[in-house]
């Protein structure tokens, strides 16, 4: 048509499985987000509180829970307290948390790091590689050229992706409770010497996807931005 009728389009999909529907909703409260910590509690009363999640997600015919899969450092209930270390107690707690949510209908979208730092995150990450201590100021930037960091982060991927889930039976990667792999939570790369310094955190999240789905052909990979990244928002590539 002329140039002055054309009008703009937006493309929507949808997300199937063996041919049926996935509604388009998906839950990422901040007490789901925080399911596997609680499954791990010796108090019943907060492994309690993931099964209400859960419970709750089920009922409003929610189809999918967005959840962390990971917790580094000096922090409750840690998956990760030490690099490469891992807390069975924890792991077993994500274990619970995918075999409730299959019991339930659901699935979930597993998160593997944080830009921010209260469950450890790219912050942590660059304490171990740096040997900082827990207040040391740090700066999450680092992480995207620090190849010590990607290296402990591709690790940490190969333990959770490969686990075989005690529950269950099914390893991670070929459990088709899990819907997708988010690589981090809101990840952002601020200036750099004045100079918007976004380009450094594409590059490492194109590096981190290729490594997921190395591991695991299997599930979708995101990257947990909030969509301000983009040649329509220019100015927001340092934000």
């Amino acid at each position: 048509p002329p140039k002055q009728q054309r009008r703009k389009q937006r493309t929507f999909f949808h997300f199937t499985t063996d041919g049926d529907f996935l509604s388009d909703v998906c839950v990422s409260v901040y007490v789901c987000v925080c399911v596997c910590t609680r499954a791990a509690a010796e108090d019943p009363g907060l492994k309690r509180e993931a099964l209400d999640v859960l419970d709750a997600a089920a009922h409003l015919g929610l189809s999918a829970v967005r959840a962390w899969a990971f917790g580094d450092g000096e922090h409750w209930n840690a998956l990760q307290p030490t690099a490469g270390q891992f807390d069975e107690r924890v792991f077993k707690g994500l274990d619970f948390v995918i075999a409730q949510a299959k019991a339930r209908g659901l699935q979930l979208i597993l998160v593997l790091t944080d830009y921010f730092p209260p469950y450890g995150g790219l912050q942590q990450y660059v304490r171990w590689s740096r040997g900082l201590r827990k207040e040391d100021p740090v700066c999450a930037e680092y992480f995207y050229t620090d190849t010590r960091c990607h290296a402990m982060f591709e690790r940490f991927c190969c333990a959770v992706l490969l686990r075989v889930n005690t529950y269950t039976g099914v390893m991670y990667r070929d459990d088709p409770t899990i819907l997708a792999w988010e690589i981090c939570n809101e990840p952002r790369c601020k200036h750099s010497s004045g100079v918007p310094s976004e380009a450094m955190h594409q590059a490492w999240t194109s590096k981190a996807a290729a490594h997921i789905h190395r591991l695991d052909p299997n599930h979708l990979v995101t990257t947990g931005n909030e969509g301000f990244f983009g040649p329509t928002s220019p100015g927001r590539l340092c934000d």
